[in-house]
């Protein structure tokens, strides 16, 4: 595939998971009423089943080699099992501005753990790029609590999500690209729910679903299938095609559409830090990210100019 390809490629999978992945952190702070727990184990089962059918009638499958089991269990485990349960609980404990502008950190995540597991190469610049984004995570969760829109409790949890999601997609990253995305991320959903079972099954079964209002139903099945599965699959596919943390880029523009759905939707109130730190976060992930792809390519070309 040539490049100008790639990049169109690129852009449509980025923007569907961004589009649909912030209409996810909307459902899931209205979801709130319901534990975070049966959110998250009812959209990863749906999100599965859905990409399961797709990949068996597209014969998507391939044979799983034996060094492959444990990096799909641990990402999943981890990029579905850990962050869905995380962000549903978390995002219903704060605001969704809060929310989206903490997730951004996963940016930052993905570079350290790629650094950790040998993906990318250490960047003092890029480094500096995420102490700023933390700093701008830290104004702004000042200001959510002091304005009583969010809670310490909610943001460290929708943080444990963005690192989840990061450390499981440089997990799953180490399998390379032998399988597609549709049946990666269905592998992958699939053992995120066989770790969250255990931890779900007696609130799952005391859930009140025959009282539940076709508003919620509506956006479980929405969480499930066009944020779950379809979103995740084009992340994915961004994974294949860009590495794990370039990938996670797309997830700076949650936090404008974020703002937007807050306004118009929850009538909620953005305090002036937050903006601020909203903006600190952004500048300081974004050079993050930019660095670390300068720097990349610089190896890059160096390396083939040396072949």
């Amino acid at each position: 595939m040539d490049e100008d390809k790639k990049g169109n490629f690129l852009n449509i999978y980025g923007m569907i998971f961004v589009v649909f992945g912030s209409l996810n952190l909307l459902f899931f702070h209205l979801l709130s009423g319901m534990k975070g727990n049966v959110v998250a184990s009812v959209r990863i089962l749906l999100m599965v089943l859905v990409l399961a059918i797709i990949a068996t009638f597209g014969k998507k499958w391939t044979n799983i080699e034996k060094r492959e089991w444990g990096y799909l269990i641990f990402g999943g485990a981890l990029s579905f099992g850990l962050y869905t349960y995380c962000l549903a609980t978390g995002l219903a404990a704060t605001s969704l501005t809060q929310g989206s502008i903490i997730f951004n950190l996963a940016a930052v995540f993905a570079m350290i753990f790629a650094v950790i597991f040998k993906q990318e190469s250490w960047n003092w610049s890029a480094f500096f790029g995420a102490i700023v984004a933390i700093i701008g995570v830290g104004i702004s969760s000042a200001s959510a609590s002091g304005q009583g829109t969010g809670t310490i409790y909610g943001d460290v949890l929708v943080l444990i999500a963005a690192a989840s999601l990061s450390l499981g997609t440089v997990i799953a990253h180490k399998i390379g690209t032998r399988h597609h995305p549709i049946a990666l991320t269905s592998l992958l959903g699939f053992f995120g729910l066989v770790a969250l079972l255990p931890f779900t099954i007696i609130d799952f079964i005391n859930t009140p679903w025959f009282h539940l209002d076709w508003n919620k139903y509506s956006m479980l099945l929405f969480i499930g299938i066009l944020g779950g599965a379809l979103a995740f699959g084009a992340y994915f596919k961004c994974v294949e095609l860009v590495g794990a943390s370039a990938a996670v880029v797309y997830i700076f523009l949650n936090v404008p559409l974020s703002i937007f759905y807050s306004r118009v939707f929850l009538n909620e109130n953005v305090h002036w830090l937050q903006i601020i730190g909203a903006i600190i976060v952004l500048a300081g992930a974004g050079w993050s990210v930019y660095a670390r792809n300068k720097t990349a390519k610089q190896a890059i070309n160096h390396h083939v100019s040396h072949v």
